[in-house]
């Protein structure tokens, strides 16, 4: 079953009058307002998100279309993309809910580039640039059992428990093919395929991180090996969402974290073989051994 169905957005006559929903994660609640067809594909993908209500003053996010068949889009009274075709701006509308969410988490917590699953209360955090897989490999574990509690976002509070920010998994063409999800292609999805991860599994709503996951190239032998703080905290330094302004306060947080939770790396390589190795980093114990110190 398709993470959303395929809506035909390029060359159809759009609705004038924008449409509003509410979403909320991490505690932190936004609305979303645009105009039909592309509205449906939007609440539709963030579904998993959606909520009743969201106090009053809450952050309003707008994608309003042009007589071209263009898109733009705001975030509060700040542009964010203008004249953009459909296939950009929905990806745009996506990007602006992950700047939405971790500008406002990162004023008191550290919010990661990552993609985070839970296993029984145990979490763990795939970190990585874009491309690197850890969306694939998040959808791949979520099918697989694991709870999926975020995507592109990593919400950790001081208690290093990351929160739920169920945004769509954001699939490229590969990794939908490698999923065995793609059937067909749409212009529309040309930048990602959004992709409700309440499609693939369980949703969970938090987890206390026990291993810090940076994806890696791919070896022969396929071992996890152990990182040291200074490396986990130098990667994930590069690996940051909303951290403008509070990068001081950022980083002693980020700091907290790699001394109190370890940190792996991980080589890329067939994706049953790699959710067996993060099964393994829970089930073995391996996320609770000390690694080298510097």
């Amino acid at each position: 079953e398709d993470g959303i169905r395929d809506y035909k957005v390029t060359g159809v006559q759009t609705c004038a009058l924008p449409i509003s929903q509410c979403f909320a994660a991490g505690g932190i609640g936004f609305t979303l307002s645009a105009p039909d067809p592309l509205a449906t594909v939007l609440f539709e993908s963030l579904a998993d998100m959606r909520v009743e209500s969201v106090p009053r003053r809450s952050p309003a996010l707008v994608v309003s279309a042009n007589a071209d068949d263009t898109f733009d889009l705001r975030r509060g009274s700040v542009p964010a993309g203008s004249a953009l075709p459909a296939h950009q701006a929905l990806h745009a509308a996506l990007s602006m809910v992950n700047e939405t969410v971790a500008s406002h988490w990162s004023k008191d917590h550290a919010a990661l580039h990552a993609s985070v699953l839970d296993r029984g209360g145990a979490g763990v955090a795939l970190i990585g640039y874009s491309g690197f897989g850890k969306t694939t490999l998040a959808a791949a574990a979520t099918r697989g059992g694991w709870g999926f509690v975020s995507d592109e976002l990593g919400l950790v509070d001081e208690q290093h428990v990351a929160h739920a920010f169920h945004r769509p998994l954001g699939l490229r063409r590969g990794g939908l093919l490698h999923l065995g999800l793609e059937r067909s292609h749409d212009p529309l999805f040309d930048v990602v395929k959004p992709w409700r991860a309440s499609t693939l599994g369980s949703l969970a709503q938090r987890t206390r991180l026990t291993c810090l996951v940076f994806m890696s190239p791919p070896t022969a032998d396929h071992a996890v090996t152990p990182m040291s703080p200074a490396s986990a905290l130098a990667n994930m330094l590069s690996n940051l969402h909303g951290a403008a302004g509070v990068e001081h306060q950022v980083f002693r947080r980020l700091e907290r974290l790699v001394r109190a939770v370890p940190a792996v790396r991980l080589p890329r390589h067939e994706l049953p073989l790699m959710v067996r190795l993060l099964d393994d980093l829970i089930e073995s114990g391996r996320a609770a051994v000390a690694v080298p110190q510097g």
